[in-house]
């Protein structure tokens, strides 16, 4: 087992998120080759070279890193900054900041810890950067994200957030891949099986992102995004993982798809014809009622269905009214499969945010 420094220092060299070491007065103290790279620098030296203050040279708005600092001054945020910086072509890109202060001596803030994801290609992976083993101890455990070292199946190493989502809480023990995956992921895969194709792909040098479910250190189920990367230095040889929780995510999906199986469900045992339509006149949604009278017409424009010419041009004349929110009460009648119907329509807008 290597001492604790390497390890860190390790998550710094191969982590594939930017990260950086700054003062709080805005000069640069030291950031990750990812970072340079994504800031489209060559070097360290070219970086400090053209940045001189973090407010003027690299915030596209200066006086958005000040109303950061205060908040992050007056309190331990966890929160992140969605801001926009600028790189060494001038370009602008989003991107999501994280922001710790790192203290010793008293309560005096000497450096911030940054953690910067660049959301234009959301690689959702981590980074840190070099120093003193307490600063590189604080990164690590402050992340907000699980990562792991792995050896094949067996963790070498894992932060202070893996511990807390997963109940790894003996360090006298081994923690193995099967610890916490279920036997089976969802698809019905053994999660030996798979965990460890997706690992030999990254031993190859080929970036995994996947998504997989784990056990909660209760018990409960988590899902989230893996990213897995060869480690260069440091642990050559093995793969270090990042683990992203999206089981807020995942559950809240898992309720919109209930309820919209649960509403299609209802409309359809509805005896009269519903329809939903864009403001274009395609339609969303239909009930079964409406696909009897009509036949499917997902997907498809209102003004293709069987209308005369007149209900034709009614319809595009009461689409105008609908626009200002109007609701309109009228009866037409229209012919389908050579039958004649006499229909009472009541239309709508859906108002939603």
């Amino acid at each position: 087992m290597k001492d604790e420094f390497t390890s860190l220092k390790t998550i710094f060299d191969n982590s594939p998120i930017g990260m950086a070491l700054s003062q709080v007065s805005g000069e640069i103290v030291n950031m990750n080759n990812c970072l340079i790279k994504m800031l489209g620098y060559l070097s360290l030296d070219d970086i400090i070279d053209h940045i001189k203050d973090l407010s003027e040279d690299l915030y596209a708005i200066p006086g958005v890193r000040k109303e950061i600092l205060k908040a992050v001054q007056s309190r331990d945020v966890d929160a992140p900054f969605l801001v926009q910086f600028k790189r060494k072509d001038s370009s602008i890109i989003d991107v999501r900041l994280y922001l710790k202060k790192f203290t010793y001596q008293g309560n005096h803030v000497d450096y911030l810890i940054s953690t910067i994801e660049d959301l234009t290609y959301q690689k959702g992976l981590e980074k840190s950067f070099d120093s003193i083993k307490k600063q590189y101890q604080q990164l690590f455990n402050s992340s907000p994200v699980a990562i792991f070292i792995h050896e094949n199946e067996k963790y070498i190493e894992f932060n202070d957030t893996a511990k807390k989502l997963f109940g790894l809480k003996d360090p006298s023990k081994t923690y193995l891949f099967t610890d916490i995956s279920p036997e089976y992921q969802p698809d019905g895969q053994k999660s030996i099986d798979k965990g460890l194709a997706f690992i030999n792909k990254a031993l190859e040098g080929i970036p995994q992102i996947f998504n997989w479910e784990l056990k909660g250190a209760n018990g409960e189920k988590v899902y989230g995004e893996v990213a897995l990367n060869k480690i260069e230095s440091g642990y050559s040889g093995n793969v270090l993982a990042i683990f992203r929780d999206r089981t807020k995510e995942k559950k809240a999906q898992d309720r919109l798809e209930h309820r919209e199986a649960l509403l299609s469900s209802i409309i359809d045992c509805l005896p009269f014809e519903l329809m939903v339509a864009d403001l274009h006149s395609n339609v969303i949604k239909q009930n079964k009622e409406a696909r009897n009278i009509w036949g499917d017409y997902s997907n498809k424009n209102i003004l293709s269905a069987p209308l005369s010419f007149e209900g034709g041009r009614n319809w595009e004349k009461n689409l105008k009214k609908i626009k200002n929110n109007e609701i309109l009460d009228y009866e037409e009648e229209v012919r389908v499969k050579g039958k004649t119907f006499h229909l009472h329509r009541i239309v709508a807008p859906f108002l939603y945010n």
